[in-house]
């Protein structure tokens, strides 16, 4: 239960994205349907149509109930999608492990040494609460594979049977990826647990009658008949358009998870090594090569799209810790340090937001609902994408019109345009202003904070300030403030301040 409770805090503390595509290819798509979000305001993906609608649909369907319930705020909404994912995830791990010690591909102190690290490792919970594709194509991957190892152990295969294949349907459709998980674990099927010919064709033909059905669904998304999973490969792979986002070789993707926290990313990555060669009739291990061959091949690599793996890293880990590390006196040793490393990580990545500058666009809008105040978002202050790369393809300041209120619009000031102004034309209405950082407008926040009540931020400024001063304007540091209570009667003596857009 403490643990649960520990999952359930960080669920809600974790606001904000980990990949702009969690937020603007699942909840701006939702929003499009919703007819909240103007198609202008999506990213290139959606005209390219490659992108699934089988999780912004299933989104779609959530924030509709709460809005039926009379649940609007954003920060709410998608706490309570992170909290649907956790649970997801959380469901489906242990379901995995206990069908895996069931049918006897793990020992009984295995699958508790792992449920154990599940609990511990510093990455778990943070990836549980990421209302991602990655995220539900690993749950559904997972589930599908215990409710068929299951369905084999009772010889129960032909109710089993239809259940795993439309969760592995759901799996390759939420994240085209997970199609090579599916396909290992149908080879493990097929050459190793020696699965009936005849099994197999129905499952295929089974697979394919859902993936009809959730082709349906893009269709309805887009509007249009369309093929997603070849619309993807044909624009990203022939067209080659993932490697505008940059391209990388795996070893530059393994020096970074062996960086990110050593020595337990060490041990992780000799943890994951040893069982994939080793455990060879295990049906992860199948799995996971077709899947883990395939992203070496590609250019573009990002850390997110191992996803599937992370999560059964803490398996991977008890595996290995049974089989080699508890044979040596002083490795047995290691088991509370190692445990002790892991939670201070664990606790501070928890309970700190993803994303600072969404988590600021919610308290943006609960301030405006409780103020019953109009909101002026100026200078693109509720965008929180920037164009890194000079691609066509890396769409610039894409606005995060999910956090926007019915109240707010978004004012992009002339040159010639000062605060007093902008001011003077607000008086007789209660407003609150949010205006960019002092990186970019130094005058305009100065001329702010004269005239108004500086009421919050989305960095600390005992962070920013120092942080600022040492980088200089080397790095973008996005700093919103948010100001209320505006003075009329100082309007007089403030000079003009001109405001001009320079973009971030």
């Amino acid at each position: 239960m403490l643990w649960l409770l520990f999952l359930i805090v960080t669920a809600y503390q974790n606001q904000g994205y980990w990949h702009p595509d969690e937020h603007f290819q699942i909840l701006e798509f939702a929003n499009f349907k919703a007819g909240l979000t103007p198609e202008s305001m999506l990213p290139w993906e959606f005209a390219a149509k490659i992108r699934p609608w089988t999780l912004p649909a299933a989104t779609l369907v959530v924030l509709q109930t709460l809005r039926g319930l009379h649940i609007y705020s954003p920060v709410t909404q998608t706490f309570v999608l992170r909290l649907l994912t956790v649970l997801g995830a959380l469901a489906s791990s242990l379901y995995f492990l206990r069908a895996l010690g069931l049918s006897d591909y793990i020992s009984e102190r295995q699958e508790s040494y792992a449920r154990h690290l599940l609990a511990v490792l510093w990455f778990v919970p943070i990836l549980w609460v990421r209302h991602t594709s990655e995220s539900w194509s690993s749950i559904c991957f997972y589930a599908g594979v215990a409710l068929q190892l299951e369905g084999r152990r009772l010889s129960q295969i032909r109710f089993s049977l239809p259940l795993a294949t439309l969760l592995f349907a759901l799996s390759f459709h939420c994240r085209f990826q997970a199609g090579f998980l599916v396909l290992g674990f149908g080879l493990w099927l097929l050459f190793q647990a020696r699965e009936r010919i005849s099994v197999l064709v129905l499952q295929s033909g089974l697979f394919s009658l859902f993936f009809v059905g959730l082709c349906l669904l893009d269709w309805w998304g887009y509007g249009t008949a369309t093929l997603t999973p070849w619309n993807y490969f044909r624009v990203n792979i022939i067209g080659d358009v993932a490697s505008h986002y940059g391209t990388s070789p795996l070893w530059e993707l393994l020096g970074f998870w062996v960086l990110a926290f050593p020595p337990v990313s060490l041990v992780l990555l000799a943890a994951a090594l040893w069982y994939l060669m080793t455990q060879r009739r295990q049906p992860l291990t199948w799995a996971i090569w077709p899947f883990l061959l395939v992203h070496c091949v590609i250019a573009h690599k990002e850390l997110r799209f191992f996803v599937s793996i992370y999560w059964m890293l803490p398996l991977l880990l008890a595996v290995f810790w049974d089989g080699v590390l508890s044979k040596s006196q002083w490795a047995r040793q290691l088991r509370t340090p190692f445990v002790l490393l892991n939670l201070p990580v664990g606790l501070t990545l928890a309970l700190l937001p993803q994303n600072r500058d969404v988590a600021f666009l919610g308290q943006v809008w609960n301030r405006v609902e409780q103020r019953h105040a109009a909101v002026e978002l100026w200078d693109g202050a509720s965008s929180c994408v920037t164009n890194h790369l000079e691609s066509p393809f890396v769409q610039a300041d894409l606005p995060t019109a999910f956090y926007d209120h019915p109240s707010a619009h978004r004012t992009e000031l002339a040159r010639d345009t000062t605060l007093a102004e902008e001011l003077q034309r607000a008086r007789y209405q209660p407003h609150i202003f949010v205006v960019a950082s002092p990186q970019y407008h130094p005058e305009l926040v100065k001329a702010a904070r004269r005239l108004c009540r500086q009421t919050l931020s989305s960095y600390g400024e005992w962070l920013w300030t120092p942080l600022f001063a040492r980088l200089g304007s080397r790095v973008p540091i996005r700093q919103w403030y948010l100001f209320e209570d505006c003075r009329p009667d100082q309007l007089s003596p403030v000079p003009n301040l001109p405001v001009e857009s320079t973009g971030s």
